[in-house]
């Protein structure tokens, strides 16, 4: 029940998040493949536990987070098996393409991750009702208690949408 607290932690870890995207684009000396699968990681870690928090608290919709959840871990799977169809033969056993360390390789890129708008405007959505919800809890003001059921639908929508569309995209692109 440390709402005040929780709305400060979690915009910190926005702001961080941020930063970083602005470092990243801006010195593409501080990119680096393993960020570019750690930073999505760190956003849907981010996401998960306030839901999921949220929900055991009652102020966010056990579906929410189930729909959520389903569409993270299709992507995570589709990513996995991805990887593991497109991962190179080692050059020193010639035949065996997969190994643990080659597998979790930073360095051997073998899937260019491109967020779609869909995906972007879920995130932008879902971190807008984390962040009204917070300050729905801590500020208890109508307006913002009234915000929340509408976000949480719209979030709901483009988390299904978003899930779809980068189910149909791993299809047609193996």
């Amino acid at each position: 029940s440390q709402f005040a607290l929780s709305l400060v932690v979690f915009v910190l870890a926005g702001f961080s998040d941020l930063l970083d995207g602005i470092i990243a684009r801006s010195f593409p000396s501080q990119r680096s493949n393993f960020g570019s699968i750690l930073d999505p990681l760190a956003d849907k870690l981010l996401v998960g536990s306030i839901f999921i928090t949220l929900c055991v608290t009652s102020h966010l919709p056990l579906y929410l987070i189930i729909l959520t959840a389903i569409k993270d871990f299709s992507l995570m799977f589709g990513a996995i098996a991805v990887r593991l169809k497109t991962l190179p033969p080692s050059e020193s056993s010639g035949s065996s393409k997969f190994s643990f360390s080659r597998f979790f390789d930073p360095t051997i890129s073998t899937v260019d991750v491109h967020p779609t708008i869909l995906g972007k405007v879920n995130t932008v959505l879902q971190l807008s009702l984390i962040c009204t919800t917070l300050c729905s809890l801590v500020w208890p003001v109508d307006v913002l208690a009234q915000m929340v059921h509408p976000m949480v639908i719209s979030t709901a929508c483009t988390t299904v949408g978003a899930a779809i569309q980068y189910i149909v995209s791993m299809i047609n692109d193996n």
